[in-house]
């Protein structure tokens, strides 16, 4: 997964405009758009991975991962919270009540006590054990199968100490180049920017949809959304302004439809192989 590898096997088609859509920063390198047609639509979106895959395994654990890897995702997201003594942990909400057998929040514990969590169980017998990964971790899972991540910035207030801490994970592992950084938090994202890694941003949001303008602002080169906020229009706009879109969560058959049809640059999905099979 170096690259797409998608441009010479893909059917061309009438009026088909082969070239690729305009991009920002250094995302052409790292996340180039793929083959488009007539009126700049996404034949082949890239498939990404929401913690992990987690109709196959308990979500944002290093066997969901795995599952996603297996599945042919293009992209891994995950979550990043922070302990109590700053290690970073692959983790959706800020408490551990919902996916491991302990309860508090993330932030009140050291890493040791997060470790000692179950966090499988909640799904079967055969994932007993399944520990909460680190971000380290899950970098040198994805590193190791070549495939791109897209961490997110999770909590809402970060450190300047705790977000350069994020981007030495990313650059000690040499994914720059592999990576799209996202956060709801445009002040988190600017955070990050300042360091000059070069990673490329994405900026989330949920239920409503910003313009074009307002995310230019922010200097992301991604925009992240769920699928049921934009319309096709406002997909086709942002991706003519060199900003690619993202579309979050698929869930089943249906959804999946229905973001595929605004043609965006990636779907989030928690369901790799689903997304993965009704691609053209």
């Amino acid at each position: 997964m170096l690259g797409l590898g998608l441009a010479g096997s893909l059917p061309l088609v009438a009026g088909a405009d082969t070239r690729p859509a305009s991009t920002t920063g250094s995302t052409a390198a790292s996340f180039p758009v793929t083959r488009v047609v007539t009126s700049r639509r996404v034949l082949h979106p890239l498939v990404i991975g929401h913690r992990g895959n987690p109709s196959q395994a308990p979500e944002e654990t290093l066997p969901s991962f795995q599952a996603a890897i297996d599945a042919h995702a293009d992209v891994l997201e995950f979550d990043v919270q922070w302990t109590k003594d700053n290690a970073m942990v692959a983790i959706h909400d800020d408490t551990l009540d919902r996916t491991t057998d302990c309860t508090g929040s993330v932030q009140s514990k050291t890493l040791a006590a997060v470790r000692a969590c179950d966090a499988g169980s909640w799904r079967g017998a055969r994932w007993v054990g399944t520990r909460v990964p680190t971000m380290q971790e899950v970098v040198a899972l994805a590193k190791q199968h070549a495939i791109r991540i897209a961490p997110e910035i999770k909590q809402d207030t970060v450190t300047a100490a705790q977000v350069a801490a994020f981007a030495r994970v990313v650059t000690a592992a040499g994914m720059q180049s592999r990576t799209v950084v996202q956060s709801f938090s445009p002040t988190s994202l600017q955070q990050f920017r300042a360091l000059g890694t070069g990673v490329p941003v994405g900026l989330i949001t949920s239920r409503a949809t910003r313009t074009v303008a307002s995310v230019r602002a922010t200097g992301a080169a991604h925009y992240i959304v769920d699928y049921p906020s934009i319309t096709p229009a406002q997909v086709t706009a942002f991706q003519a302004a060199g900003i690619s879109v993202w579309l979050y969560t698929v869930t089943n058959s249906s959804n999946n439809a229905l973001a595929r049809s605004s043609y965006p640059n990636g779907i989030i999905t928690n369901d790799v192989g689903l997304t993965r099979s009704q691609l053209p």
